[in-house]
């Protein structure tokens, strides 16, 4: 069985700091704010926060292995309980293909494989690099009796457009990420131009100008995840693609009832 790839520690080691880096900056910020008695207690939970950022990064690629090979996928994880997990082709309904910009330029994927039996999670394998990939595609699709083709050809059945930003936008959760944002970061940023973000009265322009701020903010967010997405049909099944610096692909096989 194969370890995962040693590029997944910088994968990692950026998806952990995006969240830290923007709570260290800020939390000298907020320890201003509180209570005397609230000092240490912080301070704990700030020391506590830092030391789960390295589990994070090294937890997955030190407990994780996995195999892939003409009878399935087999998944072993976690310490000191481990857990093994042997999932056939028959049993992959969705192959889903998650690439964030570092992973693209480290040429690496995250692939989530949905399991179509009852009372079965999904498998996820990280840093799978292109040759994996292929690999993992080509013996989904040539397992035996499993989907039923279609007649015609590949046929384009939905393409994200400006309306979908726009909701996406105001909506699925996009709206309340820049209240962090702004604690964070943004708070940070503020600073530079001698703007105390803690500091603002709340009147109705701040809250005007809050709620214009975190709409744009949602309509960005909304085109990166989803731009050009596009949902197309194929001989045997479906296929999702979308996202500009995140990328996102999925394929999935219509099973035969027969």
């Amino acid at each position: 069985m194969r370890r995962n790839d040693p590029r997944m520690l910088l994968a990692r080691t950026y998806e952990a700091a995006v969240v830290y880096v923007p709570f260290m900056l800020c939390q000298r910020s907020i320890a201003t704010i509180l209570p005397s008695w609230a000092g240490t207690p912080w301070t704990i939970l700030v020391i506590y926060y830092s030391l789960t950022r390295i589990n994070v990064i090294f937890a997955d690629y030190l407990t994780t292995k996995w195999q892939v090979g003409p009878e399935g996928i087999r998944l072993s994880t976690g310490w000191p309980f481990r857990e093994e997990t042997h999932v056939s082709w028959r049993e992959v309904g969705s192959i889903k293909v998650h690439q964030g910009w570092l992973a693209r330029l480290l040429r690496i994927s995250r692939v989530v494989l949905t399991v179509g039996a009852e009372q079965r999670s999904s498998l996820i394998l990280e840093a799978v690099s292109r040759r994996q990939l292929l690999q993992i595609h080509a013996l989904h699709e040539v397992a035996p009796s499993k989907a039923t083709p279609f007649a015609d050809d590949t046929s384009l059945i939905y393409r994200a457009r400006t309306r979908d930003f726009f909701l996406i936008g105001f909506t699925h959760g996009q709206f309340f990420f820049f209240l962090p944002f702004l604690i964070g970061t943004g708070s940070e940023a503020l600073s530079f131009f001698g703007i105390n973000l803690f500091a603002l009265p709340l009147s109705l322009p701040t809250l005007l100008a809050g709620m214009i701020g975190a709409g744009a903010y949602g309509i960005f967010r909304s085109l990166i995840t989803y731009g050009r997405y596009r949902v197309a049909r194929t001989e045997t099944g479906f296929t999702v693609t979308g996202g500009l610096i995140q990328r996102t692909s999925s394929t999935s096989l219509i099973f035969s009832i027969a």
